[in-house]
């Protein structure tokens, strides 16, 4: 996976210049982690991103939850 982050140096320049670290890499492992983790325990995956996958705002105008 390192191999593949580091084909995005504008945005690990643009990460390290804003949050000092590569966080875009550091988020991405971390919930590759996690869905492998939830297959290794039979689990179903479920994000704890906000907003989740393929869900923006302009998805949410006239939406009520």
């Amino acid at each position: 996976m390192d191999s593949i982050m580091e084909t995005f140096p504008i945005v690990k320049r643009k990460d390290e210049k804003l949050y000092r670290e590569y966080r875009t890499k550091r988020v991405i492992v971390e919930v590759y982690d996690e869905m492998k983790r939830a297959m290794e325990m039979g689990e179903v995956y479920r994000t704890g991103l906000v907003p989740g996958p393929g869900i923006e705002r302009r998805h949410m105008r006239g939406k009520q939850e």
